[in-house]
């Protein structure tokens, strides 16, 4: 019989049918469709007040009108939010970011990304360090990310920048697109 301590680890750690992994390179310019939002990398970010957080839930979020995307940041992507909430799926994305998908008690759910710190221009940003620690936490409390989704059912807490993305059939994604991206921290 196995130790209660080797059962729950068991059960929280999170599975994967493969274990390939792609790394952007340091110099890749990896994003598309908004990218230098997505990354903080845009002129706008200097009008985002990181200061304050704002408390929010998956279904919070999921209830904004879905806005216009354009190619500038709106100004309802100016709030750092903060969500509590299970992270139930992640991946590596061929352009390096970690695809997490977020799921309230409901089964609402909602994305978040964790940019990678070696693409251009995130790695240009003051923000590269978050991202590579947010992308650590991960890994060492979670599991490595590979091209391929892994399940699981981790208590997550992320702060990050509002933003809405395209809606094109991303795992997880909210019905207005509203994700949390940039991650900056995650516990």
């Amino acid at each position: 019989m196995l130790p209660i301590a080797i059962v729950i680890a068991a059960l929280l750690s999170c599975s994967s049918a493969t274990q390939t992994t792609t790394q952007p390179t340091d110099t890749a310019e990896c994003g598309t469709e908004r990218w230098h939002v997505k990354s903080l990398a845009d002129a706008d970010t200097s009008l985002i007040d990181f200061a304050t957080i704002h408390p929010s839930t998956v279904a919070a979020e999921i209830a904004i009108p879905k806005p216009t995307s354009p190619d500038s940041r709106l100004q309802i992507e100016r709030d750092v939010i903060e969500v509590s909430a299970h992270l139930t799926s992640y991946k590596r994305e061929d352009d390096g970011d970690l695809h997490l998908v977020l799921q309230d008690d409901s089964g609402q759910t909602m994305i978040a990304e964790i940019p990678s710190a070696t693409c251009s221009p995130a790695n240009r940003t003051s923000h590269a360090g978050q991202y590579a620690t947010a992308a650590q936490w991960i890994k060492d409390h979670v599991g490595n990310p590979t091209s391929s989704f892994k399940t699981c059912d981790v208590a997550v807490t992320v702060r990050g920048v509002r933003f809405f993305d395209f809606i094109h059939g991303q795992r997880g994604v909210a019905v207005n697109g509203v994700e949390v991206h940039p991650v900056l921290i995650i516990q």
